[in-house]
């Protein structure tokens, strides 16, 4: 069978198995079914449809064999990637948004020189996206923690307002989430340093109609978190009296589970949830050595694979929400973040021991929230490279 075939017909409800979809794949990549860069973009939106972690995993795997297959595709994909006729191929945008949306799915950073390609011929061909392409741009962006350029969000907003009208809600919604998280990443560049964010200036005047229009974006009076959480960010009053906030998915992985319960175990003295303005439930809340702590236990969905260095790295959204948590955090309460990564090679040791290790380590050092590198090793979040993680 046809490789680029086989995965059409599986986003059209066939059933398969690790085993068909390894072969398959590895047909495409080795180039006995080589994929033209015409059709690269579907087929490369057709797999992590598949095997992608925003997947319906069951539709297509079983969640064993999807997980299998994910880190397939993830082990390969450079060497369909780093092909010069796909990297040089002049993409239109529907076709950068089905490329963007896959390494989203597989939750994967695009190599650099292929990141700027799509941000150039997108900051080209914008003039012809639809309103559903230009939220959705700015939806993946921030999700694999790129910030496109200031040129970029201004061009891409040109486009964007004439279309407004036809927005759907929920599009709107994720634009003004999305322009947030791209708004906190920019301010993480030095070369934006003291310079006025467009990202800044579109989210304050959608909110200001947001605020003035509540009862027609929120007639069942619930403000969705999106939106909340870009108010806070920025200060800006929605006048939310009458109004309530929309719920918390709470949804763990096993992994996160698991560490989850370990802390739970350490003799420690847990509180009641810490309260924020940001309405949020911590994994853990707890005193350690007279230090309230508030423990983020970070598995799989928090990560995005380095395509090019095999490292992994902290997406766009779980870095924002670490700024904004500081933001709103009550004085004195510590944030800890727990990649689970890291305590994979110790899954024998997975005992209160290693939940105190950490809050002993944490409870003493000074500063911002930290990011866990190792069992010895924390690094403040006003390090750039606390993002990265090195496995």
């Amino acid at each position: 069978m046809n490789g680029i075939v086989y995965f059409q017909g599986l986003v059209h409800g066939e059933k398969t198995n690790f085993s068909e979809f390894k072969d398959q794949w590895l047909q495409v990549v080795t180039g006995q079914t080589p994929v033209s860069p015409r059709s690269f973009a579907p087929f490369l939106f057709n797999v992590a449809k598949v095997c992608g972690r925003n997947s319906t995993e069951d539709s297509f795997l079983q969640p064993k064999d999807a997980k299998l297959a994910r880190r397939e595709v993830l082990g390969s994909l450079s060497a369909l990637v780093e092909s010069p006729d796909i990297v040089g191929y002049q993409y239109r945008p529907i076709q950068i948004t089905q490329i963007l949306s896959a390494f989203g799915m597989l939750k994967v950073l695009p190599q650099q020189h292929f990141k700027k390609a799509l941000i150039d011929q997108t900051h080209m061909n914008i003039s012809t996206a639809d309103p559903h392409l230009c939220a959705h741009f700015i939806k993946v962006f921030s999700e694999l923690a790129i910030y496109p350029g200031d040129d970029w969000i201004r061009v891409w907003w040109d486009k964007t307002v004439e279309c407004l009208d036809e927005m759907k809600d929920h599009w709107l919604d994720n634009i003004v989430y999305g322009l947030t998280v791209l708004d906190y990443l920019r301010g993480q560049e030095k070369r934006y340093k003291g310079t006025a964010s467009p990202c800044r200036e579109i989210v304050s005047g959608l909110l200001e109609i947001y605020r003035d229009k509540k009862s027609e974006f929120f007639p069942d009076r619930i403000i969705p978190r999106q939106i909340f959480h870009a108010a806070l960010w920025y200060d800006f009053d929605l006048k939310m009296k009458g109004y309530t906030i929309g719920k918390e998915t709470d949804s763990r992985s096993l992994d996160e589970q698991e560490f989850v319960d370990a802390f739970r175990m350490a003799r420690v003295k847990l509180d009641e949830p810490h309260q924020t303005k940001l309405q949020h439930k911590f994994d853990i809340s707890a005193q350690f050595n007279f230090v309230p702590m508030a423990v983020e236990i970070d598995g799989e969905p928090h990560m995005l694979h380095g395509q090019s260095d095999h490292s992994l790295y902290y997406d766009g959204n779980t870095r924002f929400q670490t700024a904004l948590i500081e933001k709103t955090l009550p004085f004195g309460i510590k944030l800890i973040r727990v990649p689970t990564v890291f305590l994979q090679d110790v899954k024998t040791l997975k005992t209160p021991l290693i939940a105190r290790a950490i809050l002993d380590k944490v409870s003493t050092a000074n500063g911002k929230p930290v990011v866990m590198h190792g069992l010895n090793n924390f690094q403040s979040t006003t390090l750039p490279e606390c993002w990265k993680l090195s496995v």
